[in-house]
């Protein structure tokens, strides 16, 4: 196996919008950063106007998609709502990049590997999230709240909406999502602003606003790889396909990365003082579970079991008609420049307007729309067509969640992702409400409605209505293959922050609580989803994470863990107990894991990390199990983290034994070790946390437990 000699102070893996954000901001820190992209880079070539641009009736073009499903391999790439011949030279050949799912649950999982990912890809609409995202938790109850709130990440999101150049208009009246910092105004034409005028005289608590959108940068170089290649400090490999990162078998400590050239497939090594994972959230997951090791058997990060758990997406609703009144097409102007390959930007976005004060719907959370009307390139001799969807929040749930695969593995031989993400009643009469609201806008604008499906499928009596009865059955087996869970490609959430270590991967900062030099940065570390896209907010969340990495890398800090075996600090009983959004529990208030215990680095600015507090820990008596120590003297805030600890460490158990049960298709034994999980959970919070006896005896019966089920596994093993 071929090393790389070079030590790096960090190594940054994905170049998306979390990867080209983390370079940006640790070069521009005086780091020395390796970038790994498992994709090629792009050239001026891949951005040649397409071949296949003239406008269409219907604005639909099924033929493109038939060919490239064959020609590129696109099979599951080519059911994206706004494939085209143009984009599917920056989306994965499926056959190389293969994943699962159940057939029950069907998931579309679009993704481009090339310099810059997705982001070559995506729809540039750019919104903030607020803290009717952050504080769901707060507001309704599910799930956990974010371990910071949107003033900590107010400056973050200025910061990368200036580096690429956001459009957009403050918009007075709507404060979610907040405005930015543009670069020039949105732009709404002629037929928008007539639909703006109708649905907000007749639904005031509905706002027809611009996108906000970011430019296409005409370089082909996101503008934060851009800038850290000036820097110098940047070194960048690609077709570097990442198969997992490296440990300290020592200090449980991440010192590197394996990967394989995707030309030659020869493996490669890579070390660095810290890791920075950007891959995407699927993608990031996915290298978590595949990088375990003896000190980290069920993957990294993952000593609680929740890694891969809590996946979530959106639940997608479309609407499109048209206009008999307005033939044609009508060529939106913008204020940014315009570009041969992507076009003009603009289009109309409807920010979500339920549950925002509290629950006035039968559903929790809610939706948004983002629609175009008139943009769609038809002839001149056809109906201008209008069109808009809306993305519905998706609640967290365990039981939805990436795992590794048994079977299948990609070209590289790493395991593919198994993904189950279920739709739940929740998600139902969400759509139904959004069905509901789109018919009646429509009717309101006055437009002809072409069809209504979503994630459910189709909702309309009539598809096309001048289609003839074969085109008519063809498209309605279309629509329901695409409109699958993942179309909107934002998913998010497996690897999610949080204030409590049993209850997240993550803390404030995006540091792994088992492993406190590495760091998830992209969608994974989302506690919630949102009705907006997570595109900005990776960014702000890299930039905010990057800055203490950064600070503490300047300090002098050598990442290297002072007490082997052990992550940074835990929150203490006591301050656990002070926030009552973890029922019982508490949580730590946004306060961030140092990177060393006892680090000094001082207080920073705009919602940045402080130093820990020292706890005073057991005395071994002899060996190294619970009933060897000598707890009479501990602190009683070190011994609550202990018994938490303990708790967790069964807990994981528990939830392994799950998902073997499941995985031979034992519901009945899934769902036994399951409620073993929440029995756990009820013991340790039943324990009063200044009950210094009553803990002790529990973390005795949890290792008597835990004895027992590695003797199980030994004496029984098909059976565990």
């Amino acid at each position: 196996m071929d090393n790389i000699d070079r030590h790096f102070d960090a190594i940054v893996i994905g170049s998306g919008p979390a990867g080209s954000t983390a370079v940006r901001e640790l070069t521009g820190a005086g780091m020395d950063v390796l970038l790994l992209e498992a994709g090629r880079e792009l050239t001026e070539e891949d951005f040649a106007p397409p071949s296949h641009g003239r406008p269409r009736p219907m604005g639909m073009d099924v033929l493109t998609r038939a060919r490239r499903m064959l020609v590129n391999r696109q099979f599951n790439q080519a059911r994206r709502s706004f494939y085209s011949d143009s984009s599917s030279r920056f989306l994965v050949d499926d056959l190389a990049n293969p994943y699962t799912y159940p057939p029950s649950a069907p998931y579309l999982w679009i993704r481009s590997r090339l310099l810059g990912g997705r982001m070559h890809a995506y729809g540039r609409v750019l919104q903030r999230m607020s803290d009717v995202d952050f504080r769901a938790a707060s507001l309704d109850g599910v799930g956990i709240d974010w371990p910071f709130e949107y003033k900590d990440l107010a400056p973050y999101y200025d910061r990368v909406e200036e580096l690429v150049g956001l459009y957009g208009d403050d918009d007075p009246g709507v404060a979610h999502p907040p405005a930015g910092r543009y670069a020039g105004p949105g732009h709404l034409n002629e037929m928008e602003r007539e639909f703006k005028a109708v649905v907000e005289s007749t639904w005031p608590e509905r706002h027809v606003i611009s996108w906000r959108f970011q430019a296409p940068f005409l370089d082909r170089t996101p503008p934060g790889i851009r800038e850290a290649r000036a820097t110098g400090r940047l070194t960048i490999r690609t077709d570097a396909v990442v198969s997992r990162i490296t440990t300290n078998e020592r200090t449980g400590l991440a010192d590197g990365a394996v990967f394989v050239d995707a030309a030659t497939r020869r493996e490669h090594r890579v070390s660095g003082d810290v890791v920075v994972l950007c891959a995407s959230a699927i993608e990031s997951v996915r290298l978590l579970l595949n990088s375990g090791s003896s000190r980290h058997g069920s993957g990294l990060a993952n000593s609680n079991g929740l890694v891969g758990r809590y996946l979530m997406e959106q639940s997608m609703t479309l609407g499109f008609g048209d206009d008999a009144r307005r033939p044609g097409y009508f060529e939106p102007s913008s204020q940014c420049e315009p570009d041969p390959f992507y076009g003009n930007s603009g289009g109309f976005l409807i920010p979500r307007y339920q549950n925002l004060t509290g629950q006035t719907e039968a559903y929790r959370r809610g939706y948004s729309f983002q629609g175009l009307a008139g943009r769609v390139p038809v002839p001149g001799d056809c109906p201008a067509m209008f069109g808009f969807g809306a993305g519905g929040e998706m609640l967290p749930r365990y039981d939805n969640r990436v795992a590794l695969s048994r079977r299948v593995k990609d070209r590289w031989g790493i395991p593919a992702a198994h993904i189950v993400c279920r739709p739940d009643d929740n998600d139902r009469i969400m759509v139904r409400a959004a069905v509901r609201d789109i018919n009646e806008m429509m009717r309101a604008g006055g437009y002809r409605t072409n069809f209504v499906a979503s994630t459910f499928g189709v909702h309309s009596k009539k598809v096309w209505p001048d289609f003839n009865p074969v085109q008519r059955a063809v498209f309605k087996v279309g629509i329901r293959m695409s409109l699958v869970m993942g179309v909107s490609i934002h998913e998010a959430g497996g690897a999610r922050m949080g204030h409590d270590p049993a209850a997240s991967v993550l803390n404030g900062v995006c540091q792994a609580w088992d492993v406190p030099n590495l760091f998830v940065t992209d969608a994974a570390s989302f506690p919630t989803g949102s009705t907006e896209g997570p595109a900005l907010t990776i960014m702000a969340v890299t930039a905010r994470a990057c800055d203490y990495i950064a600070r503490a890398h300047a300090s002098g800090e050598t990442f290297n863990n002072s007490s082997p075996g052990r992550p940074g600090h835990r929150p203490g009983a006591r301050e656990r107990r002070a926030d009552p959004a973890h029922a019982g529990r508490g949580a730590l208030r946004a306060r961030p894991l140092p990177l060393v215990r006892g680090s000094r680095t001082a207080s920073p600015a705009a919602g940045g990390p402080g130093p820990p507090p020292r706890c005073r820990g057991p005395r071994p008596r002899r060996g190294g199990t619970v009933s060897d120590f000598d707890w009479s003297e501990t602190d009683i805030n070190v011994l609550y983290d202990v018994f938490y600890e303990q708790g967790t460490i069964l807990a994981a158990e528990y939830i392994s034994l799950s998902y073997q049960a499941e995985d031979a298709g034992d519901r009945d034994g899934a769902a036994f070790w399951s409620e073993q999980v929440r029995q756990v959970d009820r013991e340790r919070s039943d324990v009063d946390p200044d009950d210094r006896n009553a803990m002790i005896e529990a973390m005795k019966r949890w290792q008597r437990t835990r004895e027992q089920i590695r003797r199980l596994r030994v004496l029984a093993p098909a059976a565990a």
